[in-house]
């Protein structure tokens, strides 16, 4: 771990809106009580600016869950109580039915972040509660270094299958602020229809606020892309450590509960475990290496730490030894994570043999083999309905061919028979989002357009790459980044890789292939090099609306390396990290409850 949390360029955000929270904070009338959901306790800590949460005790002395408020009395509440709420439907009518729990306490605030809604407006309206409405104005959160949230965890589900046009404005609004204060950008690129939208909306608020607001561009090139663009990538399994991570444990905003068997030296009752490169350089270090990859880190570690004590005995007295006593310190402080991280890998190896069929199963479907059906109904039969329905989607979206009806019909029936009826919303919605398709059954009527396999864009985007071997030159001469994906390379990556290579172009393989899967897209702008900017790599971000997953993330940084030499550096934004199980519960609340 680090002593401090790095800063980055999205800090000034999180500076200025902690000021603004200060403000909105000392309008309301003390003593004040602060409550919040359980599961959004980890994105409020990683929301609320450093600066503001050291103070947030003086601010609110007493504290509560809301889940917690129908077992306590409304006489414990004296003062103003203000719940902290994301601007989403659901938790809105949960958090107006947690505060009716305490009809005594006659001063209410509901807090909405980042911004009030009509629709969340309304929900408060005819709830039939006296509440204060206010807005919390965390819009961009940095999570790495080079990566930031606009914290909208449903948003795929809200913008892609419930036609929820909010989180456009939401993100538009965002993305206006981040270019007030870094400036408009050179050449922006889009694909999707809701990343069309929010462009156009983008526009139009920077044509309000005039151009002469902006700053020189720190940017040099934008892409907005809609996760729908890429439904392959998120259900597939990850094979770089931070991903392997993400997969099998419940990492909530960057934070990981410690496995029981697993403990951090010296710090034997802590319970969790902060997973950022801002916080753990040896998690920055390591999650974005395969498994194989991790042990030569571990390697070096250990011999750092054998010459570092040699030089301490050999250079007493000199003036190199007060630096090089700073850095024994500050390994001695790195040690008990670096230890952590090295028996996490030891874990998931031990673990990982159970995991091959399924891996052999995604890796046949890539390659467009007959699916073997038989793995899902034994993971059915185990009760792990989100990961049976992860691999169905999977073979749906990259398999060569339809699945069959009778396989769907099991599936469904299987998950009816275990959720009730009402499980049949959750699966009608995975149709609508293009996760789940087959040629009859539950959802014959919806009429499909003719398959865009993986194999049609491979040819036009080489997605499907062999492993290289290390010990040949030609090999690391044509280094590419599957990797993460154990020979897959995400659509998105490729399409961003080509764009930056004029391949955007009318009558391209890549625009042709765009036309065929049907996403609109367009490219604005012309890149210009600045004299000062000649010697320096073009800034690129690239902002996913729905998600993307830690190795997506890590393959942007990857691809600066690899693919373009640093001549590109790259930042990525959404509106939350994502991964095949976490996107399938996102679209299937009532199956995620009954699933192991």
């Amino acid at each position: 771990m680090t002593a401090e949390i790095v800063e980055t360029q999205y800090t000034i955000f999180q500076t200025i809106a902690g000021d603004e929270m200060r403000k909105m904070i000392n309008t309301i009338p003390e003593p004040r009580i602060i409550s919040y959901s359980k599961k959004n306790y980890s994105f409020i800590r990683r929301a609320i600016p450093e600066t503001l949460a050291v103070d947030l005790s003086k601010y609110f002395p007493s504290s509560f869950y809301l889940e917690d408020l129908a077992n306590e009395t409304s006489e414990t509440f004296v003062g103003s109580f203000c719940a902290f709420c994301l601007d989403d439907v659901k938790e809105v009518q949960n958090a107006c039915e947690a505060l009716k729990h305490i009809p005594k306490c006659t001063n209410k605030y509901l807090i909405l972040i980042p911004r009030i809604t009509t629709i969340c407006q309304q929900i408060v309206d005819q709830s039939g509660l006296d509440l204060h409405l206010l807005e919390c104005p965390l819009e961009i959160i940095p999570l790495e270094e080079k990566m930031f949230l606009v914290p909208s965890p449903h948003c795929f589900a809200r913008c892609f299958i419930d036609d929820d046009i909010n989180d456009v404005y939401t993100i538009a609004r965002s993305l206006l602020k981040l270019q007030l204060f870094t400036g408009g950008v050179e050449r922006s690129f889009v694909a999707g229809n809701l990343s069309n939208r929010v462009y156009t909306l983008l526009e139009q608020m920077k044509n309000q606020c005039g151009y002469s607001q902006f700053r020189e561009p720190t940017f040099d090139d934008f892409f907005i892309i809609d996760r729908t663009v890429d439904l392959v990538t998120p259900l597939a399994s990850q094979f770089y450590y931070g991903g392997l991570l993400d997969d099998k444990y419940e990492i909530d905003y960057g934070f990981m509960r410690i496995p029981d068997d697993v403990e951090i030296m010296d710090h034997p009752d802590k319970k969790e475990i902060l997973l950022s490169d801002l916080t753990d350089v040896n998690y920055k270090e390591l999650r974005g290496a395969t498994l194989s990859d991790t042990f030569d880190h571990f390697k070096k570690h250990r011999a750092t730490i054998e010459k570092i004590k040699v030089d301490l005995k050999e250079k007493v007295g000199t003036v190199a030894w007060g630096s090089i006593a700073k850095r024994a310190q500050q390994l001695t402080e790195e040690q008990p994570f670096a230890l952590f991280h090295e028996r996490m890998v030891t874990k998931i190896l031990a673990e990982r043999h159970f995991m091959t069929d399924v891996y052999n199963y995604e890796y046949g479907i890539l390659i467009q083999n007959p699916p073997e059906f038989g793995i899902i109904s034994q993971i059915l039969n185990g009760g792990r309905l989100i990961e049976a329905l992860r691999l169905l989607c999977f073979a749906s979206i990259a398999g060569s061919s339809n699945i069959p009806p009778k396989v769907v019909e099991e599936v469904q029936q299987k998950i009816i028979n275990q959720c009730g009826f009402s499980a049949t919303q959750d699966l009608i919605s995975l149709e609508k989002a293009g996760l789940l398709t087959c040629e009859t059954g539950m959802f014959s009527n919806i009429s499909f357009k003719s398959k865009v396999t993986i194999k049609d864009i491979n040819s036009a985007l080489n997605v499907l790459v062999a492993h290289e071997s290390n010990d040949n030159d030609d090999d690391k001469q044509n280094q590419d980044i599957q990797n993460g994906y154990d020979g897959y390379v995400p659509i998105i990556h490729r399409l961003v890789q080509h764009a930056l290579r004029g391949k955007w172009v009318q009558g391209s393989q890549t625009t042709k292939l765009m036309n065929k899967l049907g996403i609109p897209y367009k490219v604005v702008g012309n890149p210009e090099q600045a004299e000062d900017k000649i010697n320096k790599p073009r800034k690129v971000l690239v902002f996913v609306i729905g998600g993307v997953t830690p190795t997506e993330i890590c393959l942007f940084n990857e691809m600066s390396k690899v693919l373009f030499r640093d001549k590109y550096e790259f930042h990525v934004g959404t509106t939350n990290v994502t991964n095949g199980q976490k996107l399938i519960k996102s679209i299937c609340p009532v199956i995620a409850e009954k699933s192991k």
